[in-house]
């Protein structure tokens, strides 16, 4: 479950774009975007762990790859650090690092909140 946490402004230890583990705050333009965007992210979650089943670590790196280029333009940078770090070990063959990652992905992304903010 993803919680939402919708302000009109900005609270002082979060800034646009900024996120503090598991908290990001985005433009509320975007509102709309985000569930099917989170939906999205666990669809990858998903061909992530049948892939780590099968030790295909070219599949792995590919969809760790997408999800870290995506949530890092969406200001996701936690989460993009996370999938970066997935993409990293699997092009290593480092299966245990990726399961470790990988447990640390989906809990970011179930207990992600995020914070819609009004632009001024």
């Amino acid at each position: 479950m993803i919680k939402f946490l919708i302000k009109n402004k900005i609270k002082t230890d979060i800034r646009y774009g900024g996120e503090i583990m598991g908290k990001v705050a985005i433009s509320s333009d975007l509102k709309e975007l985000i569930p099917n965007f989170m939906k999205n992210r666990e669809k990858e979650i998903n061909r992530i762990d049948e892939a780590y089943k099968n030790k295909e670590f070219e599949k792995i790196a590919i969809e760790a790859h997408k999800i870290k280029g995506v949530t890092g333009n969406y200001g996701f940078s936690y989460i993009s650090e996370i999938a970066g770090g997935i993409e990293v070990a699997a092009n290593r063959s480092e299966i245990e690092e990726i399961l470790n990652l990988l447990i640390k992905l989906k809990k970011e992304i179930e207990e992600c909140e995020i914070e819609f903010i009004e632009e001024e």
